[in-house]
């Protein structure tokens, strides 16, 4: 009688890596649904979740700014009422969730990185390169990014989130919440008119870090290293090469999603070498069920089951 037992995981890498797709994309739920319920329960209980009070936070500040606190001679006049119904309506728009939400992702890896890899925060290795580039573009936007990366680890500190530095399709759904959700439109409109008349996309903290990663100088295998790269522009090497849009490439971030970040990094071009230390770093030992497939799985086996999972709807 033929033996009809399964495969393991060592005679079947496929499988195993199946199995570690199935895992991540199960894990994966309803981001905005979790974030809002979360904030909204209870802001005592759930303040000693890290991400959780950041995205509050940083839609607290946009709130704010929004209902013009941040007015100069009209920062006493926004009144509570204003405050409290815009918070509500931006915890309803999924897309300013997810990016809050990112952007705290990121800043949590940053500074644990920063604690327990010594990893500089603010200049890593490879933006030093960069900055000292003969190419005069390539070192004024490294320069740039510095400066950008210097203001937003302070607002991150403070959980604020500043309305210019929101990607244009966002900056254009917050002033839409704010007019509609305001008590005082003239502060609303007070408020469109100065964000409108400063605002440059181009001068935005991601839009600089794409910029460089897409410049023909930036070097494409150190950019694939963490350690090297610093974590704001691994994250948008990684966007840019993967072609995922910011807000999904930091959502691979989380442990439970190990075997898609892998897949995905490997299909644009990282080395295993690369990826076995980003994971090591990411996850310390929880990355060791992911490295052991790495270890025995071909490349070719790995982008079919990419392929094929992608092919089946899983949400890869």
């Amino acid at each position: 009688m033929p033996d009809h037992k399964p495969q393991s995981r060592s005679t079947n890498p496929d499988a195993a890596v199946r199995e570690l797709i199935a895992a991540a994309t199960a894990a994966r739920t309803d981001l905005a649904q979790q974030l809002a319920f979360a904030i909204g329960w209870s802001d005592r209980g759930l303040f000693n979740d890290e991400l959780i009070a950041r995205s509050r936070g940083l839609l607290l500040h946009l709130a704010q700014q929004l209902a013009g606190a941040e007015l100069g001679q009209n920062a006493s006049e926004a009144p509570a009422n204003s405050i409290d119904a815009i918070l509500a309506a931006l915890m309803t728009e999924p897309r300013l969730l997810a990016y809050c939400h990112a952007l705290c992702l990121e800043y949590q890896l940053t500074t644990r990185l920063a604690r327990e890899a010594d990893l500089d925060p603010l200049l890593p290795r490879l933006l030093q390169e960069m900055i000292a580039s003969a190419d005069a573009i390539t070192s004024r936007t490294a320069a740039s990014c510095l400066s950008a990366q210097m203001r937003h680890l302070g607002a991150m500190e403070r959980m604020r989130l500043p309305l210019e530095q929101l990607p244009a399709d966002l900056l254009r759904i917050a002033l839409a919440i704010g007019r509609t959700a305001s008590a005082r439109t003239d502060v609303a409109d007070a408020v469109e008119q100065e964000v409108r008349t400063s605002y440059q996309e181009e001068g935005t903290r991601y839009a600089l870090f794409k910029l460089l990663v897409n410049r023909p100088e930036y070097p494409d295998k150190r950019g694939w290293q963490l350690e090297k790269a610093g974590t704001g522009l691994f994250l948008a090497a990684f966007a840019e090469r993967a072609e995922l849009e910011w807000v999904d490439a930091a959502a691979l971030l989380p442990a439970g999603q190990q075997a898609r970040f892998a897949l995905e990094a490997l299909s644009s071009g990282c080395t295993r070498k690369a990826l076995s230390r980003n994971l090591i770093l990411l996850h310390n030992q929880a990355a060791i069920p992911v490295l052991s497939v790495l270890a025995f799985a071909g490349p070719a086996q790995l982008l079919a089951a990419l392929e094929v999972a992608t092919g089946e709807g899983t949400g890869l």
